[in-house]
């Protein structure tokens, strides 16, 4: 059974507006612009779900990728930017044996708290382990360059070896940080 909000909350300023308003009528604001999300809240226990025609309805690859989804409730299965298809696409989920409700925002990728981004902070970490790693096997090199057995002479290969090791850990770590910047602007889009 699907429960379809007939009203939901303006983006901008918390008032109830119809599913069918072009702009809220309270503060103007162009509810046409907006995105609409089904956010799934119940399943129907007795019902055997269809996970590869949920996937198909919102664009996933696989059914487990819908099947996964759905493990955690109340979850986003889709945003649309048109009322009409998120109107069938309610119709759907509710033959299916899915109870959604219906809410709007004004983009389309807003920061979800709830939402765990791990390879930011994994990659800042992998790149500093890179660099220190880079240093040491530098320093050991340039150290086991120029040791003759009686004492350290300089070596000037030995010293370029260093500077290698230590410059290639730290364009590896500088790449590491570059991606862990792209995805957290890719994930956390304002």
């Amino acid at each position: 059974m699907v429960i379809i909000m007939a009203l939901f909350k303006c983006p901008e300023c918390g008032r109830e507006i119809s599913e069918y308003a072009k702009s809220c009528p309270s503060c103007g604001f162009p509810v046409s612009n907006c995105y609409y999300e089904i956010v799934v809240t119940e399943m129907n226990p007795t019902e055997e779900l269809d996970y590869a025609m949920i996937a198909l309805l919102c664009g996933m690859n696989e059914a487990e990728d819908a099947e996964n989804k759905l493990k955690s409730l109340p979850c986003i299965i889709a945003v649309k930017d048109d009322i009409s298809d998120v109107n069938d696409m309610l119709v759907d989920f509710c033959d299916m044996g899915l109870t959604c409700k219906l809410s709007v925002r004004k983009q389309k990728y807003p920061y979800v708290p709830e939402t765990e981004y791990i390879w930011p902070d994994g990659l800042n970490k992998l790149a500093k382990i890179i660099m220190v790693i880079g240093i040491i096997v530098g320093l050991a090199a340039w150290i086991g360059g120029s040791w003759n057995g009686k004492g350290f002479e300089w070596d000037i290969h030995a010293f370029l070896k260093c500077l290698s090791y230590v410059f290639s850990s730290f364009g590896v770590g500088i790449i590491l940080n570059f991606m862990a910047e792209v995805i957290n602007l890719l994930s956390h889009r304002p």
